[in-house]
């Protein structure tokens, strides 16, 4: 039995979903402009947020990231740093 694309697509957001599910994880990154690290590292699109960990922003770096629990997005625009918490 062949998958199609769309078969594949909901398996791969499954078990991005998935993944997000622990305990800690308040928030997937779904867009980053410029230069922003999380905890130190390059932060990239589909990053997990913890809460608390460090996000920092360079002078015009743009993240985006959406909270789980409420489904809200949020924009955060450099220079700067965030801390995302898990009460939204």
């Amino acid at each position: 039995m062949a998958l199609n694309t769309r078969s594949i697509a909901m398996a791969l957001l499954l078990s991005c979903l998935a993944a997000t599910a622990r305990a800690d994880v308040v928030a997937l990154v779904t867009d980053v402009q410029g230069r922003a690290t999380l905890e130190g590292k390059p932060l990239a699109i589909l990053a997990r947020l913890e809460e608390g960990a460090r996000i920092a922003l360079e002078k015009d770096a743009r993240v985006v990231a959406l909270y789980l629990r409420a489904g809200d997005e949020y924009a955060l625009s450099g220079p700067g740093t965030a801390r995302p918490g898990g009460k939204l």
